[in-house]
């Protein structure tokens, strides 16, 4: 199902959409107009800027951060979302506030039991969405963040 996700962005007010699945043609407005398709862009451990760091925690959770440093928390460049598409389904966590009302926390916490991450999608507000697929899952897990924040 999820190599058929499919996001939509309004030019006017910035809103982004998602579908869970396609089944066709497509089309989502919002002000007044069709929405834009995004097509993601393909995070690597390189690229660094968008691509998830991840650490595993107790209970179950990760914790998600984005980019090598941190990424920007600033009024106009943030990460407002983090789509997660598992084997068993899917979990979005975003920004809970602008990063300029108040400090925001540096990662997405998502929790687990008995479920795997296989993609994960963030939209940055200044450089759009960015897909990172991970093949070996337990590979993924063994992962870990590498930086002050």
């Amino acid at each position: 199902m999820s190599e058929n996700r499919m996001f939509f962005h309004c030019k006017k007010c910035g809103n982004v959409e998602g579908s869970i699945f396609k089944t066709g043609t497509m089309s989502i407005a919002c002000c007044g107009e069709q929405m834009e398709l995004l097509v993601p862009n393909i995070a690597d451990e390189e690229e660094g800027d968008h691509f998830p760091f991840i650490e595993r925690s107790r209970n179950n959770q990760l914790e998600i951060r984005i980019g090598l440093p941190v990424h920007p928390a600033e009024e106009d460049h943030y990460i407002s979302f983090v789509f997660i598409d598992t084997i068993y389904g899917s979990q979005v966590k975003r920004m809970k506030t602008h990063p300029c009302d108040e400090p925001v926390e540096p990662f997405f916490t998502f929790s687990f039991s008995q479920d795997s991450p296989k993609i994960i999608y963030s939209y940055c507000t200044r450089h759009g969405l960015w897909k990172t697929v991970f093949e070996d899952q337990v590979n993924m897990f063994s992962m870990r963040y590498q930086g002050s924040y």
